[in-house]
């Protein structure tokens, strides 16, 4: 009597993975088929991609350097500015009555220092005769002594004239420092957020009479501590808005505060991003991908030739290397990637032979497993 056919599918199913069982092990017994390759020196574009939160710039407080009274304001809300553009003017009236009256007491204190060292010289000339007479006996003792004093004399005198030139010029600058903070400018470019004050007000030292942030949007994006070199300020970056299709490009500014997670170091890249796209609202998620300079002569590996570190149950990186037909696992040190390569910053040396892939091949691997090279044809 035959057997049912749900009976007869079990079996034809069993036999099936018997047959492909007996094959995987006798495919694990020979070792896969694996690309060799050996390393060489290429030129990398650093790539490296994360996540952040887009949000306005942050806004600095531009404050009033005098006290004084505002005369213009000549901004708004929303306006763009220049670093160095006048956002506010105050009054200039009495720090321009105190920058003349210094500048008059800085004439006559050089006019009398003038004076003073010209006396001083007159009475070194007159000591200097005295002393002449004195050694060829033509004039007393009490001459010289007089000569003597005049000169200590004319030369307190110039010194005491030359520290007030020194103090008035002193008062003179810092009058005209002060008239000079009665023009307010921004201190970088971008664009006024707020205004603190109004025409007619009297504004203190210290305190913001205007706001000023950089124009458009800003997203902080960690990345490896190791690898910001690679990525300076100017940067390329792309990024691409939560739910947005838009792809938006922008670039690398400066570093925010590092931080530490698990067991690597990283720091926050601040990406600076145009104003123009609808796809920018502060507070969304967005995918950042920044381009480094072009790396030349890197020692780079195929990224299909790392294997995973989990799976070899180490904290390093690595790749396998063949040897004797069988893969040996080696530790890495691994700097930045492009879509394809990696650059090997220790661990290989450029000619040597390693395992370059395919991915699930080497995915799959342990260190000490047979390999077999697969020819270039199949």
């Amino acid at each position: 009597m035959a057997p049912p056919p749900v009976k007869r599918a079990l079996i034809a199913g069993a036999a099936v993975a018997a047959a492909l069982g007996a094959m995987l092990l006798v495919v694990r017994a020979r070792g896969p088929r694996v690309d060799l390759e050996r390393t060489k020196r290429r030129t990398i574009v650093p790539i490296v991609s994360g996540a952040g939160e887009i949000r306005r710039p942050e806004a600095v407080g531009v404050p009033a350097g005098v006290i004084g009274r505002i005369k213009s304001i000549p901004v708004r809300p929303g306006d763009a500015v220049r670093k160095g553009d006048v956002v506010v003017e105050l009054d200039r009236t009495a720090y321009e009555a105190q920058a003349s009256e210094a500048t008059a007491a800085a004439a006559r204190a050089s006019e009398e220092a003038g004076r003073a060292a010209a006396s001083l010289e007159s009475a070194s000339r007159k000591y200097a005769r005295a002393i002449a007479l004195a050694g060829k006996k033509m004039a007393s003792g009490d001459y010289l002594q007089a000569a003597r004093g005049d000169v200590a004399r004319a030369r307190a005198a110039r010194d005491a004239a030359s520290s007030s030139l020194a103090s008035a010029r002193e008062r003179l600058a810092s009058a005209r420092e002060a008239l000079s903070r009665t023009r307010i400018t921004s201190p970088r470019d971008g664009e006024i957020v707020a205004v603190h004050a109004k025409i007619g007000e009297t504004v203190t030292e210290r305190l913001p009479v205007v706001s000023v942030a950089e124009k458009g949007s800003t997203i902080a994006v960690p990345i490896p501590a190791d690898s910001v070199r690679r990525f300076p300020p100017g940067s390329g970056a792309s990024v691409r808005a939560a739910g947005s299709r838009e792809e938006i490009r922008g670039e690398v500014r400066g570093l925010v505060a590092p931080n530490k997670t698990g067991d690597s170091a990283y720091v926050s890249v601040m990406i600076a991003l145009p104003s123009s796209s609808s796809a920018l609202a502060p507070g969304s998620a967005a995918r950042v991908r920044i381009e480094g300079p072009p790396i030349a002569g890197a020692l780079a590996v195929p990224i299909s030739a790392l294997s995973s570190p989990a799976r070899v149950r180490r904290r390093e990186s690595g790749v396998f290397l063949p040897l004797s037909g069988r893969a040996r696992w080696r530790a890495v040190v691994v700097g930045v990637r492009d879509e394809r390569f990696a650059e090997i910053v220790s661990g290989l040396a450029e000619g040597e032979e390693i395992v370059a892939g395919p991915f699930a091949a080497v995915e799959s691997l342990s260190d000490g497993d047979r390999i077999r090279p697969r020819r270039k044809e199949e």
